[in-house]
């Protein structure tokens, strides 16, 4: 019975020490998945910082050029009352140029398609006329506004007219001329033979 109590005792002590160990593991563990957690949180915060530090530099360049344009507007729109319609104008066509160019230091161009074939990756249909000739259809008619591209990509497609076939309405099918034309002769042989008998 003592052999039996000491094997017991044994056994218990066994199941005591890995319990221990088991407790010394899982302790461990917590304190690495906090100091993780606490690394994955410094870098996450780290990391937003630079974003929002990254978004700043790279709009930067942007926001100078337009506290620029708009520092250079300000000066000039004291001296707009004194200007003529032609120079209005011209200052208009000057204030696009200007922010053409700031988007083109974005990187940012515009085009206008030169040929009169419709492209609809580059470009998007504002309005369709109707022409008779076959040889326009699907054609661009007008130029409208300009299109642009960042990098090779299509941020804004060129708006653009089109010609769509249309065939003439008072045109008639070739089936109805030639019953036409036989009503006519059968009414111009009744006439005749009319005139005939009465003489």
């Amino acid at each position: 019975m003592n052999n039996d109590n000491n094997e017991i005792i044994q056994n218990q002590l066994k199941i005591l020490q890995e319990l221990s160990s088991l407790k010394k593991d899982f302790n461990s563990k917590i304190k690495y998945d906090e100091q993780k957690e606490k690394t994955i949180d410094k870098l996450h915060n780290e990391l937003q910082i630079y974003r929002n530090d990254l978004y700043k530099k790279l709009l930067l360049p942007m926001i100078n050029d337009l506290i620029h344009f708009i520092t250079r507007n300000e000066k000039e729109t004291e001296y707009l009352e004194n200007f003529s319609k032609e120079e209005l104008l011209q200052r208009i066509k000057d204030i696009n140029d200007d922010l053409k160019d700031i988007l083109y230091r974005q990187g940012v161009e515009s085009y206008n398609l030169e040929n009169d074939e419709f492209d609809p990756k580059k470009q998007k249909i504002i309005n369709t006329l109707e022409t008779d000739k076959k040889e326009l259809d699907k054609k661009i008619a007008n130029h409208r506004t300009p299109g642009y591209e960042w990098e090779g990509k299509i941020i804004k497609h060129e708006n653009v007219d089109i010609y769509l076939y249309s065939p003439p309405e008072n045109t008639q099918s070739t089936e109805n001329i030639q019953k036409e034309e036989e009503i006519n002769k059968n009414e111009n042989k009744e006439n005749f033979q009319e005139e005939e008998s009465n003489e």
